[in-house]
């Protein structure tokens, strides 16, 4: 039988947007659901009360650090953006005590973050138009002509 003594589900931890700018730019997203830091009249926060549960998965990804600015006493750092006030000891040692770290941080906006980082892209993706001749043209397995009119540059 499973023992359900250490679960709590129904606690709120309160987590602070350590960028210091609130609103939809804290905004993440779990299990379907928005989670914003906005209060009851729309107005942006930097502070909010959220469920343990979503605070455990906020902390147990990494795609919502962020790079800090260089200062004369610091180095650019990988941080967690959010943080948590009054954090139980019991997470403390589940991710570490950088999440009680409540300090406000300076993001860098040079610095291209996210797991798609090497993925970025300078220029838009260009299509370039192919004349086929008509008895070339690609056919599908009933003998009709296919309707492959581009091709991404690169691929023949």
């Amino acid at each position: 039988m499973s023992d359900f003594q250490n679960v709590d589900i129904y606690s709120s931890l309160m987590l602070v947007d350590r960028c210091g700018l609130g609103g939809k730019d804290a905004e993440f997203t779990f299990d379907g659901i928005a989670f914003p830091f906005v209060d009851e009249e729309g107005n942006a926060v930097t502070h909010m009360a959220f469920p343990k549960f979503v605070a455990e998965w906020l902390f147990s990804k990494s795609k919502f650090q962020v790079w800090t600015k260089a200062t004369d006493e610091q180095p650019t750092q990988f941080v967690n953006r959010f943080g948590i006030r009054n954090c139980p000891k019991s997470m403390i040692e589940l991710y570490g005590p950088e999440i009680a770290d409540c300090s406000p941080i300076e993001r860098d906006p040079d610095v291209i973050e996210g797991s798609d980082a090497p993925l970025f892209r300078t220029e838009p993706v260009r299509l370039q138009r192919l004349s086929i001749p008509p008895n070339e043209q690609p056919r599908d397995r009933q003998g009709r002509k296919g309707a492959i009119t581009t091709i991404p540059p690169g691929r023949s």
